[in-house]
């Protein structure tokens, strides 16, 4: 599959590039279907120079049992080519972010995965850069235990060791962050949090944060 997905960090718009192309999503239910089964890429629209879908381009996705097809439109609305994308269904992945703002000025995020299924486990990791702002410290927990800590540096990513897991179990993971900013409810300390999943050596789910 050649299909990457976009995330604009400065305006959180979401573009598909295929072949050259920036198409917009049709509706939410397709996001979450390119969210489980394309590459994730994150951006600074102002230092973008490509294509950012304005030519109107449409992909919209039909769900199917052990997948789905993409339908890519062009700004006529005529179907310019299909293509269908499968997604392995024997590893299920949960994924949910959450955030807490506490009284002594702290903040944390964390992204909570659930994965049943799955062999081994890897993570690939990607932090935008903020002017003025290092890297973040980071903790992977699997099953409460902590497993690896990692210092996360802005404007570049990193990918995590391979991690074995009992397909048999269900394994929790959570991977946790936190900053006292100087303003409590200012949370762009921590910035923009990407995870790629890949189980057993296959993506198999891609998702994002943003403060």
């Amino acid at each position: 599959m050649s299909a990457v997905l976009y995330f604009f960090a400065d305006t959180s718009r979401w573009f598909v590039d295929w072949k050259g192309t920036m198409y917009a999503h049709q509706k939410p239910a397709d996001l979450n279907l390119f969210l489980r089964s394309m590459p994730l890429r994150v951006v600074d629209g102002s230092r973008w120079a490509g294509s950012t879908g304005a030519g109107g381009y449409v992909v919209a996705a039909d769900a199917k049992d052990t997948g789905y097809r993409a339908d890519f439109f062009r700004a006529s609305g005529e179907l310019h080519e299909s293509e269908t994308i499968a997604i392995d269904a024997s590893v299920l992945v949960d994924a949910e972010w959450q955030f807490g703002a506490y009284p002594d000025g702290w903040i944390e995020s964390e992204a909570a995965l659930a994965i049943a299924g799955a062999e081994t486990i890897q993570l690939g990791l990607y932090l935008p850069s903020v002017a003025g702002l290092g890297s973040k410290p980071m903790t992977l927990r699997i099953g409460g235990t902590p497993v690896y800590d990692i210092a996360l540096p802005r404007g570049d990513g990193i990918v995590t060791p391979v991690f074995e897991l009992d397909p048999l179990r269900r394994a929790e993971l959570t991977l946790t962050t936190t900053a006292e900013p100087s303003n409590p409810a200012d949370m762009r300390e921590l910035g923009v949090l990407v995870f790629e999943v890949k189980a057993n050596g296959a993506l198999c789910r891609t998702s994002i944060a943003r403060q």
